[in-house]
Protein backbone atom coordinates (compact mmCIF):
# COMPACT_ATOMS: atom_id res chain seq x y z
CA UNK A 1 0.00 0.00 0.00
CA UNK A 2 1.71 3.29 -1.10
CA UNK A 3 2.08 5.96 1.60
CA UNK A 4 2.44 3.44 4.59
CA UNK A 5 5.57 4.30 6.53
CA UNK A 6 8.14 1.64 8.48
CA UNK A 7 10.58 3.01 11.12
CA UNK A 8 13.29 1.62 13.00
CA UNK A 9 15.07 3.11 16.16
CA UNK A 10 18.86 3.22 16.92
CA UNK A 11 20.81 3.50 19.64
CA UNK A 12 22.49 6.39 18.11
CA UNK A 13 22.75 10.04 19.01
CA UNK A 14 23.58 12.01 16.29
CA UNK A 15 26.44 12.78 14.24
CA UNK A 16 26.94 15.13 17.38
CA UNK A 17 29.92 14.03 19.40
CA UNK A 18 32.20 14.71 22.19
CA UNK A 19 35.52 15.75 21.66
CA UNK A 20 38.19 15.73 24.40
CA UNK A 21 39.49 19.48 25.71
CA UNK A 22 42.88 20.56 26.27
CA UNK A 23 44.85 18.85 29.06
CA UNK A 24 46.53 22.14 29.43
CA UNK A 25 45.67 23.36 32.64
CA UNK A 26 44.52 27.40 33.35
CA UNK A 27 48.12 28.38 34.29
CA UNK A 28 49.33 27.40 31.17
CA UNK A 29 46.89 29.30 29.04
CA UNK A 30 47.27 32.38 30.79
CA UNK A 31 51.18 32.30 30.52
CA UNK A 32 50.62 31.69 26.54
CA UNK A 33 47.70 34.05 26.54
CA UNK A 34 50.51 37.22 27.59
CA UNK A 35 53.28 35.41 24.75
CA UNK A 36 53.54 38.23 22.06
CA UNK A 37 51.19 41.02 24.00
CA UNK A 38 52.55 44.47 25.29
CA UNK A 39 53.54 44.74 28.70
CA UNK A 40 50.16 46.89 29.33
CA UNK A 41 47.88 43.87 28.25
CA UNK A 42 50.18 41.00 30.36
CA UNK A 43 49.69 43.34 33.89
CA UNK A 44 45.70 44.03 32.46
CA UNK A 45 45.33 40.04 32.64
CA UNK A 46 46.75 39.69 35.85
CA UNK A 47 45.28 42.95 37.56
CA UNK A 48 41.87 41.61 36.22
CA UNK A 49 42.44 38.09 37.69
CA UNK A 50 41.77 36.88 34.56
CA UNK A 51 42.70 33.14 35.97
CA UNK A 52 40.36 33.18 38.67
CA UNK A 53 37.75 33.85 36.03
CA UNK A 54 38.62 30.82 34.07
CA UNK A 55 39.09 28.77 36.89
CA UNK A 56 35.32 29.40 37.42
CA UNK A 57 34.47 28.31 34.07
CA UNK A 58 35.82 25.20 34.65
CA UNK A 59 34.00 24.38 37.82
CA UNK A 60 30.69 25.32 36.53
CA UNK A 61 31.21 23.89 33.29
CA UNK A 62 32.16 20.45 35.06
CA UNK A 63 29.15 20.53 36.93
CA UNK A 64 26.80 22.00 34.57
CA UNK A 65 25.97 25.48 36.03
CA UNK A 66 27.75 27.55 33.22
CA UNK A 67 24.34 29.61 33.06
CA UNK A 68 25.07 31.05 36.36
CA UNK A 69 28.25 33.08 35.04
CA UNK A 70 27.64 36.50 34.95
CA UNK A 71 29.66 39.37 32.78
CA UNK A 72 32.97 40.30 35.00
CA UNK A 73 32.20 44.14 33.26
CA UNK A 74 29.45 46.77 32.94
CA UNK A 75 28.44 47.44 29.44
CA UNK A 76 30.24 51.10 31.24
CA UNK A 77 33.54 49.31 31.18
CA UNK A 78 34.21 50.07 27.34
CA UNK A 79 37.99 49.95 28.08
CA UNK A 80 38.28 46.74 29.82
CA UNK A 81 35.83 44.97 27.46
CA UNK A 82 37.67 46.27 24.78
CA UNK A 83 41.41 44.69 26.36
CA UNK A 84 39.86 41.90 26.86
CA UNK A 85 37.71 41.37 23.74
CA UNK A 86 41.15 41.96 21.34
CA UNK A 87 42.93 39.15 23.60
CA UNK A 88 41.66 36.62 20.71
CA UNK A 89 43.21 36.54 17.37
CA UNK A 90 42.54 33.59 15.17
CA UNK A 91 46.39 33.87 14.19
CA UNK A 92 47.76 34.01 17.57
CA UNK A 93 50.30 31.54 18.72
CA UNK A 94 47.98 30.31 21.73
CA UNK A 95 45.06 29.72 19.46
CA UNK A 96 47.38 27.81 16.58
CA UNK A 97 48.80 25.97 19.40
CA UNK A 98 45.30 24.76 20.86
CA UNK A 99 44.49 23.66 17.41
CA UNK A 100 46.87 21.42 17.38
CA UNK A 101 46.58 19.76 20.74
CA UNK A 102 43.17 19.58 20.28
CA UNK A 103 44.38 17.57 16.86
CA UNK A 104 46.28 15.40 19.22
CA UNK A 105 43.95 14.60 22.09
CA UNK A 106 41.46 13.49 19.32
CA UNK A 107 43.35 11.01 17.36
CA UNK A 108 45.96 13.16 15.46
CA UNK A 109 43.49 13.52 12.32
CA UNK A 110 41.39 16.23 11.15
CA UNK A 111 38.90 17.54 13.56
CA UNK A 112 35.10 16.27 12.29
CA UNK A 113 32.56 19.62 13.56
CA UNK A 114 31.35 18.51 16.68
CA UNK A 115 28.15 19.37 16.27
CA UNK A 116 26.80 18.87 13.01
CA UNK A 117 29.81 15.93 11.97
CA UNK A 118 29.52 16.88 8.49
CA UNK A 119 32.25 18.14 7.87
CA UNK A 120 35.36 19.52 9.28
CA UNK A 121 35.96 22.09 11.91
CA UNK A 122 37.63 25.63 11.01
CA UNK A 123 36.35 27.94 13.06
CA UNK A 124 37.09 28.25 16.85
CA UNK A 125 33.92 29.18 18.65
CA UNK A 126 33.52 31.01 21.86
CA UNK A 127 31.11 28.76 23.40
CA UNK A 128 29.88 31.81 25.53
CA UNK A 129 29.66 34.64 23.24
CA UNK A 130 32.41 37.22 22.90
CA UNK A 131 30.56 38.34 20.39
CA UNK A 132 30.04 41.90 18.78
CA UNK A 133 28.31 43.26 21.96
CA UNK A 134 31.63 42.32 23.87
CA UNK A 135 29.42 39.62 25.82
CA UNK A 136 31.86 37.61 27.89
CA UNK A 137 35.44 38.81 26.47
CA UNK A 138 37.28 37.33 29.75
CA UNK A 139 37.35 34.06 28.41
CA UNK A 140 38.03 35.32 24.70
CA UNK A 141 41.45 32.78 24.87
CA UNK A 142 40.08 30.28 27.88
CA UNK A 143 41.15 26.97 26.06
CA UNK A 144 37.58 25.09 27.80
CA UNK A 145 35.92 28.11 25.50
CA UNK A 146 37.15 27.53 22.89
CA UNK A 147 35.57 25.14 20.77
CA UNK A 148 36.12 24.24 17.31
CA UNK A 149 33.68 23.78 14.81
CA UNK A 150 32.87 24.41 11.12
CA UNK A 151 31.50 27.49 9.48
CA UNK A 152 27.68 26.77 8.82
CA UNK A 153 27.69 25.82 12.62
CA UNK A 154 29.64 28.41 14.01
CA UNK A 155 27.91 31.32 12.47
CA UNK A 156 24.39 29.98 12.49
CA UNK A 157 24.92 29.60 16.71
CA UNK A 158 25.81 32.92 16.36
CA UNK A 159 25.49 34.60 19.69
CA UNK A 160 22.57 33.17 21.44
CA UNK A 161 23.79 30.95 24.34
CA UNK A 162 21.11 31.32 26.80
CA UNK A 163 17.36 31.01 26.50
CA UNK A 164 14.89 31.13 29.63
CA UNK A 165 18.34 31.54 31.84
CA UNK A 166 18.94 27.93 30.47
CA UNK A 167 22.01 27.23 27.84
CA UNK A 168 20.82 26.31 24.84
CA UNK A 169 23.83 24.81 22.73
CA UNK A 170 25.41 21.69 23.25
CA UNK A 171 28.94 21.31 24.66
CA UNK A 172 30.95 19.39 22.99
CA UNK A 173 34.38 19.08 25.88
CA UNK A 174 31.39 18.54 29.04
CA UNK A 175 28.22 17.43 27.68
CA UNK A 176 28.63 13.80 27.27
CA UNK A 177 26.69 12.09 24.60
CA UNK A 178 26.47 8.07 26.07
CA UNK A 179 23.64 6.78 26.35
CA UNK A 180 21.67 9.32 24.70
CA UNK A 181 19.08 7.54 21.87
CA UNK A 182 17.18 10.42 19.89
CA UNK A 183 17.34 9.96 15.88
CA UNK A 184 15.32 7.37 14.18
CA UNK A 185 14.92 6.80 10.86
CA UNK A 186 11.82 6.35 8.59
CA UNK A 187 11.22 5.03 5.19
CA UNK A 188 7.85 5.80 3.37
CA UNK A 189 6.79 5.59 -0.13
CA UNK A 190 5.31 9.01 -1.74
CA UNK A 191 1.63 8.00 -2.52
CA UNK A 192 1.05 9.09 -6.21
CA UNK A 193 4.70 8.05 -7.18
CA UNK A 194 5.02 4.92 -4.86
CA UNK A 195 8.76 6.16 -4.73
CA UNK A 196 10.65 5.26 -1.09
CA UNK A 197 12.72 8.15 0.62
CA UNK A 198 13.69 7.82 3.94
CA UNK A 199 13.50 10.84 6.60
CA UNK A 200 16.01 11.26 9.70
CA UNK A 201 13.44 12.32 12.89
CA UNK A 202 14.02 12.94 16.80
CA UNK A 203 12.30 10.67 18.84
CA UNK A 204 13.56 11.57 22.74
CA UNK A 205 10.83 9.35 24.22
CA UNK A 206 12.89 8.68 28.02
CA UNK A 207 15.81 11.27 27.78
CA UNK A 208 13.87 14.35 28.61
CA UNK A 209 17.33 15.42 30.30
CA UNK A 210 19.40 19.14 30.77
CA UNK A 211 21.72 16.83 27.89
CA UNK A 212 19.09 15.43 25.82
CA UNK A 213 17.22 18.76 25.78
CA UNK A 214 20.95 20.53 24.55
CA UNK A 215 21.21 18.27 21.81
CA UNK A 216 17.56 18.29 20.32
CA UNK A 217 17.94 22.66 20.83
CA UNK A 218 21.24 22.27 18.84
CA UNK A 219 20.25 19.72 16.30
CA UNK A 220 16.65 22.10 15.54
CA UNK A 221 18.64 25.67 15.38
CA UNK A 222 20.73 24.37 12.91
CA UNK A 223 18.57 22.70 11.25
CA UNK A 224 20.25 20.01 10.93
CA UNK A 225 17.94 17.36 10.78
CA UNK A 226 17.21 18.20 6.98
CA UNK A 227 21.06 17.93 6.34
CA UNK A 228 20.83 14.49 7.73
CA UNK A 229 17.78 13.66 5.96
CA UNK A 230 19.32 14.57 3.02
CA UNK A 231 22.12 11.81 3.36
CA UNK A 232 20.02 9.22 4.41
CA UNK A 233 18.45 9.41 1.03
CA UNK A 234 21.54 9.46 -0.92
CA UNK A 235 22.66 6.14 0.72
CA UNK A 236 18.82 4.80 -0.31
CA UNK A 237 18.84 5.78 -3.38
CA UNK A 238 22.32 4.94 -3.96
CA UNK A 239 21.70 1.20 -2.10
CA UNK A 240 17.95 0.96 -4.77
CA UNK A 241 20.20 1.49 -8.11
CA UNK A 242 22.49 -0.73 -7.04
CA UNK A 243 20.21 -3.56 -6.14
CA UNK A 244 17.99 -3.17 -9.27
CA UNK A 245 21.55 -3.42 -11.13
CA UNK A 246 22.34 -6.02 -9.37
CA UNK A 247 19.48 -8.23 -9.79
CA UNK A 248 19.28 -7.53 -13.19
CA UNK A 249 22.78 -8.92 -14.00
CA UNK A 250 22.91 -12.06 -11.17
CA UNK A 251 18.91 -12.88 -11.08
CA UNK A 252 19.59 -16.59 -12.21
CA UNK A 253 21.36 -17.33 -8.99
CA UNK A 254 18.33 -16.37 -6.80
CA UNK A 255 14.98 -18.47 -7.08
CA UNK A 256 12.74 -15.74 -7.24
CA UNK A 257 12.64 -11.96 -5.81
CA UNK A 258 11.74 -13.24 -2.85
CA UNK A 259 14.90 -15.37 -2.38
CA UNK A 260 17.06 -11.87 -3.69
CA UNK A 261 14.80 -9.98 -1.13
CA UNK A 262 16.47 -12.30 2.01
CA UNK A 263 19.70 -11.99 0.73
CA UNK A 264 19.75 -8.86 0.40
CA UNK A 265 18.66 -7.43 3.86
CA UNK A 266 20.96 -10.27 5.21
CA UNK A 267 23.94 -8.18 3.55
CA UNK A 268 22.14 -4.81 4.33
CA UNK A 269 21.95 -5.66 7.58
CA UNK A 270 26.12 -6.08 8.45
CA UNK A 271 26.62 -3.10 7.06
CA UNK A 272 24.81 -1.41 9.48
CA UNK A 273 27.06 -3.25 11.81
CA UNK A 274 30.09 -2.40 10.69
CA UNK A 275 29.82 1.35 9.65
CA UNK A 276 30.87 4.03 12.31
CA UNK A 277 28.47 6.58 10.59
CA UNK A 278 25.27 6.82 12.39
CA UNK A 279 23.97 8.20 9.57
CA UNK A 280 24.69 5.35 6.99
CA UNK A 281 24.17 2.69 10.57
CA UNK A 282 20.23 4.56 11.02
CA UNK A 283 19.73 4.10 7.33
CA UNK A 284 21.02 0.42 6.19
CA UNK A 285 19.44 -0.61 9.22
CA UNK A 286 15.75 0.73 8.49
CA UNK A 287 16.22 -0.27 4.64
CA UNK A 288 17.08 -3.88 5.84
CA UNK A 289 14.20 -3.84 8.73
CA UNK A 290 11.30 -2.03 6.50
CA UNK A 291 8.81 -4.19 4.85
CA UNK A 292 7.75 -1.22 2.97
CA UNK A 293 10.99 -0.52 1.44
CA UNK A 294 11.11 -3.91 -0.13
CA UNK A 295 7.91 -4.18 -1.32
CA UNK A 296 9.26 -0.84 -3.45
CA UNK A 297 11.96 -2.56 -4.45
CA UNK A 298 10.23 -5.74 -5.44
CA UNK A 299 7.92 -3.60 -7.55
CA UNK A 300 11.42 -2.20 -9.30
CA UNK A 301 12.58 -5.76 -10.63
Amino acid sequence: MLGCVSSIYLIVVTQMHNLNRSSHNVDHGIIHTKKGLSQKKKDFIDNENLKDDHVDYDNKASNGTLNTLSPKWTEAQTIERGIAYDLYGPTRPIIRNHWAELQRNNGNIAIICPFCGLTDAVEMDHFIPRGKERLFPEYSTHYSNLIPLCHNCNHTKGDDWLENGQQIFFNAYFDRLDGIEILQCEISRDPSTGIASSAILLNITGHENDICRRVVNTITRLNLLSKYSRDSNKILRSKTIELKTEYELQNSRYADQDDYVVAKRDVISRMSSNTDDCIAKLTYSAIANSDVYWDFIKSQL
